[in-house]
Formats: C-alpha cells, sequence, structure tokens
C-alpha cells in the first residue's frame, strides 16, 4: 500500500484524534524502516561489487601474466614455479603440452 498516506486529523477530537495520531505514527515508522532497509541494500550491493572488482582485478593479472609466460615459452626456467601458479589460479593451457 501507500506508505507515505497520513491520516487527516483535523476535526477529531478525543479518542478518534489518539488513534489517528498513533496510525500517523505508526505509518512515519514503518516509512522510516523502509528507507532504512532500501538504504542498507543500496551499500551491501555497492560493498559485494567493490569486494568482487578487488578480487577479480588482481587473480586476474596473475592469470594474465601466467599466460603469457606460457606462450614466451619461458617456462623451461621456471619448472617449479609456472605450473604451480598456474594451478593455483585454476586455468590450464595448451602450451603445457610443448
Amino acid at each position: 500500500g501507500d506508505i507515505s498516506h497520513q491520516v487527516k486529523e483535523e476535526g477529531m477530537r478525543g479518542d478518534e484524534l489518539v488513534l489517528a495520531r498513533a496510525v500517523n505514527s505508526i505509518g512515519d515508522s514503518v516509512r522510516a524502516a523502509v528507507e532504512t532497509s532500501m538504504k542498507d541494500e543500496r551499500l551491501k550491493a555497492d560493498l559485494i561489487t567493490n569486494v568482487s572488482h578487488d578480487i577479480k582485478t588482481p587473480l586476474t593479472s596473475i592469470i594474465n601474466y601466467v599466460d603469457l609466460l606460457k606462450r614466451l615459452m619461458i617456462w623451461w626456467r621456471l619448472p617449479r614455479f609456472l605450473p604451480a601458479i598456474s594451478s593455483f589460479t585454476g586455468r590450464k593451457s595448451i602450451w603445457w603440452s610443448f
């Protein structure tokens, strides 16, 4: 429903006025809770996006350097390290067959 709707208090007295104010107060609380929840969701999405980017960027660099080393056929100088680095990145390459 429309969480911005307010009960009009004009012309009310006694218990009706108390009830109208209570309903409006509940509406204000719900509205504030929804706004806070939406803000929290946006912050969470931004955090996930930023963390994902921060993790992918160095890993992509490592993968690219390993592939470059394989393509340049330098692997014979680093026989112990290149397979370990390559297996760390989870990438397989046809260059290991040479």
